[in-house]
């Protein structure tokens, strides 16, 4: 269940000097371990999962967890060094850089094309750091990628025919030539996910860049109470919670999806409230969610004793997953995937709000 109590609005309780000591000792721990997660030219991993959640069967590299973690790391500041984690991981993902301002899940050596979300995310994150990409440029690209209503789609494809798929990604079409030329031919899905709308509809507004028809999906998505059974590649509802709370951040949004947004969370804190067996991981992302609303009722003094009770000696978090598969071969087990570097970036990002407030 749910660990912190919630407060009447705007209510927040101030943090004892003893427990801004401990949340310190803990986040100087968490990023300890981090830095342990991290590989040499400055990535964090995904682990997948393809025997159900936690059997794991590999791990690999990929920008959209390090631009997340590095999205994180921002609210810690100058205090707890973070930049000795968050260098690395600029310097991991300018190098993944293609087409001028376009990510793929697990990097420019995969033969997944390119998608929104690592592009948003990582544009977002890039831009908090300071980093001077051209994000005008990226923007008005990923805009062109909008079905008739305004969403955004997952992938950059072009499918109208083979040969405009090499125009528009030629790496991706070599290797599924090479690999599977068969799949040149038939129509990839392209699934229009709520989540991957949100980090859209984040970066366009960190940019200044309006989105309505994005933002009245968002707006509808978070009033639907499908909204709380996850969604086509994200497996649970905590990361739409997420995805909203970030872009509620920005001036860009209006007051409609702000509080569509608060309401959704509040809802799926009670929800969650009536459970006796919510995993810790998701404890963490509904906090990291419901710190960052504007004005949010939440008692922090409570959200840190449960973040640093969760703690475990290694400097870790529970972590599990995240994302599935939209679509996976029948009579096979739908692909999970997860990432412990996330889940303890996320628990960071709570502290440190709890600490700073």
């Amino acid at each position: 269940m749910c660990g912190w109590r919630r407060c009447s609005p705007g209510a927040r309780d101030l943090i004892s000097p003893r427990n801004r000591q401990a949340i310190s000792e803990c986040i100087r721990a968490g990023l300890s371990y981090l830095a342990s997660e991290q590989a040499p030219n400055g990535a964090f991993r995904v682990v997948v999962m393809v025997g159900g959640p936690g059997v794991p069967s590999g791990a690999l590299a990929s920008p959209f967890v390090t631009a997340m973690v590095l999205d994180t790391l921002h609210v810690l500041g100058e205090r707890f060094e973070a930049k000795r984690v968050a260098r690395p991981a600029v310097a991991y993902l300018l190098s993944e850089m293609e087409a001028g301002g376009l990510w793929r899940f697990y990097g420019r050596h995969q033969v997944l094309p390119y998608d929104l979300d690592s592009t948003a995310v990582t544009l977002r994150a890039l831009g908090r750091w300071g980093e001077p990409v051209d994000y005008v440029a990226a923007a008005k690209l990923i805009e062109s990628q909008r079905d008739a209503g305004g969403r955004f789609y997952t992938w950059v494809l072009d499918q109208s025919s083979p040969l405009r798929s090499l125009l528009v990604d030629p790496r991706s079409f070599l290797l599924r030539l090479l690999g599977e030329p068969r799949s040149l031919f038939r129509r990839r899905p392209n699934v229009i996910d709520p989540v991957v709308n949100a980090n859209v509809f984040g970066f366009l507004a960190s940019v200044g860049l309006a989105a309505p028809e994005t933002e009245r999906f968002l707006v509808a998505r978070a009033q639907d109470t499908g909204a709380l059974d996850g969604s086509g590649y994200y497996v649970h509802p905590e990361c739409f919670a997420y995805a909203l709370s970030k872009a509620c951040e920005l001036t860009g949004s209006s007051h409609a999806l702000r509080v569509a947004t608060a309401a959704f969370v509040e809802r799926l804190t009670r929800a969650r409230s009536l459970e006796w067996d919510t995993p810790p991981f998701l404890t963490i992302r509904l906090a990291a969610a419901s710190l960052r609303l504007p004005g949010g009722a939440v008692d922090l003094s409570r959200t840190a004793e449960v973040l640093v009770g969760l703690q475990r000696p290694d400097g870790s978090w529970p972590w599990g997953e995240a994302w599935a598969a939209a679509v996976w071969p029948a009579g096979t087990s739908r692909p999970l995937y997860g990432s412990p570097a996330l889940d303890v970036a996320l628990a960071l990002e709570a502290l440190g709000r709890c600490a700073t407030s």
